[in-house]
């Protein structure tokens, strides 16, 4: 192997390193919401009867992100919370994978609609629409 692709290695590898300290850090000074101030956001009032299912979104949302749950509120935009606290290839590939669950479920016959949610909240909203779609 030439240094020059040596170098090159290198140069990546610090490059993602530093990338990664960057967005943890951010992650760790960023402003935690707790699940009952989560569901006050999403809907403007208190708990209610499908407070469970909306829950469960929102950790699929921070799983597939990398980030805690309880880092995430409604009115993020799902890009960038991608582009400001996940690694760059995990990040763009976990959004494509939450919005291709949802496609995949919204084009069905049954559905038959096409959903790009921008924000945390209406990507919960399409999810709960779509009652077959399962969380894994």
């Amino acid at each position: 192997m030439s240094h020059l692709a040596i170098l090159s290695l290198l140069l990546i590898a610090f490059l993602l390193l530093y990338d990664w300290v960057i967005k943890k850090r951010r992650i760790a000074v960023r402003d935690g919401i707790s699940d009952n101030e989560f569901l006050e956001s999403y809907r403007g009032k208190g708990p209610t009867e499908g407070d469970a299912r909306i829950l469960e979104i929102r950790q699929r949302v921070a799983r597939e992100l990398s980030l805690p749950a309880s880092k995430i509120s409604p009115e993020d935009r799902l890009i960038e919370l991608r582009d400001r606290y996940c690694l760059v290839v995990s990040g763009h590939l976990a959004l494509g994978d939450l919005y291709d669950d949802l496609q995949l479920e919204a084009l069905k016959p049954d559905n038959c609609q096409a959903l790009s949610p921008e924000t945390v909240g209406e990507y919960i909203t399409a999810a709960c629409a779509l009652e077959s779609l399962t969380i894994e």
